[in-house]
């Protein structure tokens, strides 16, 4: 397992131990340390203090560092450093708790905050000494691969009901433990309790779970307990969506979180526009997701090179690559894997040439400023393309002059 103190002394990770004094004790806490320990790349990175939020407020302000706290009654401060979020979070004990919120008080012991944690491998501390402090053995766990709840599994997921995808986001990678049949009754019991969380908190858990590389893990037993369904009536795990997975593996790059989501939405205009007034997304998201329920079918295995060529011009690389994988999924013949495969490679290395015409040479051959040069402008474009971009610049001067003759 990797030394602790080569993420303590990360600049990260010194970026906030420097601002607090000796006596105040700051420790590393949660994911960075079970992503770290584990080999993953660490994403981000949490504190914890034994000090109240008010005095981390204080200690921010005082070194002139950028902070909101929009998370204060929770005990949670967020500092900004170097553009970078770090979350501080004191010390606490939950007081009461509805399945959503929970009123907290502030401690200064460190075993008492562990408690309120969800699963061991999530409660380990570590000190600005590369010190570690674990109360519920998750260290072990980590090294066996194994997920478990902090004390009472129920009592855990009854103080947030969204633990139950927090465990499926976890249970791809740590599922070593046996399926435990009491946990999963517990989970598909409790599954109707997740309405009473903000759609925001489970957009980005399952977001999370389908982003995982063994997703299909995860999404299989949550299918299998109607928890899929619960998120929402519209997700179906079918068999499109394990073998997304195996081109994910095949292909060896990470397939877009919104492209499997649409998958799991079976590509369905009617199905993504209920999804998408159930949860909120960004612009950005929306619209993309909004764009995989309408196949490019143009996009076929025997594209010829310079077909495919044509397509990466005008669509994009990005575009052209999740279009052809979504095609891939669909298409029921094996036997056309290796056609695929091919055309996915050749648009990791297409390199977009450069259309070096532009208005100044369509206006030497006589045609006025206006919206016809662009009009001309495009025409041979368009000749350019599909003549798979031909560099002799006699014959494009030549295509030139017939387009711009035929509008005089």
């Amino acid at each position: 397992m990797k030394k602790i103190i080569e993420l303590v002394n990360s600049p990260d990770a010194k970026n906030i131990f420097d601002l607090f004094s000796e006596d105040q004790g700051v420790y590393l806490v949660g994911g960075c340390i079970r992503d770290f320990l584990s080999g993953k790349k660490v994403e981000d990175i949490d504190f914890a203090v034994d000090i109240e939020p008010k005095e981390v407020v204080q200690v921010l302000t005082n070194k002139n560092i950028e902070f909101y706290d929009i998370g204060i009654n929770y005990g949670t401060v967020t500092a900004i450093v170097n553009s970078k979020k770090y979350e501080i979070t004191s010390f606490r004990e939950d007081i009461e708790t509805d399945g959503r919120h929970a009123k907290v008080s502030y401690t200064k012991d460190m075993k008492a905050d562990s408690f309120r944690r969800d699963f061991t491998i999530n409660a380990i501390y570590a000190s600005r000494n590369g010190e570690l402090y674990d109360f519920h053995d998750g260290l072990k766990d980590l090294e066996n691969r194994e997920l478990r709840f902090i004390g009472s599994a129920e009592e855990r997921i009854k103080e947030d009901y969204l633990r139950i995808l927090r465990y499926f986001r976890f249970y791809n990678d740590f599922s070593n433990l046996d399926n435990n049949s009491k946990l999963n009754k517990i989970f598909k019991e409790e599954s109707i309790n997740l309405s009473k969380i903000s759609k925001e908190r489970i957009w980005s858990e399952l977001k999370k779970i389908i982003s995982n590389t063994h997703s299909l893990k995860s999404l299989s037993l949550m299918h299998e307990l109607n928890i899929l369904s619960s998120v929402s009536e519209q997700l179906l795990l079918t068999q499109e969506y394990s073998k997304l997975l195996q081109i994910e593996d095949k292909i060896n790059e990470s397939i877009d979180p919104q492209l499997k989501l649409s998958i799991l939405l079976e590509n369905s205009e009617y199905k993504t526009d209920i999804f998408l007034n159930q949860f909120s997304m960004s612009k950005e998201d929306s619209e993309k997701l909004k764009s995989f329920a309408n196949l490019d079918l143009s996009i076929r295995s025997y594209l010829s090179i310079k077909e495919s060529r044509a397509k990466l011009y005008r669509m994009g690389i990005t575009k052209f690559q999740n279009f052809l994988v979504l095609n891939w999924v669909k298409d029921p013949n094996q036997k056309n894997d290796l056609n695929w495969h091919t055309l996915y490679e050749i648009a990791k290395n297409f390199e977009r040439p450069n259309f070096s015409f532009g208005a100044n040479e369509i206006i030497r051959m006589g045609i006025k400023e206006g919206p016809l040069v662009g009009t001309i402008l495009s025409e041979l474009e368009e000749w350019w393309i599909d003549n798979d971009f031909i560099d002799d610049e006699y014959s494009i001067f030549e295509r030139l002059k017939a387009i711009c003759l035929s509008y005089k």
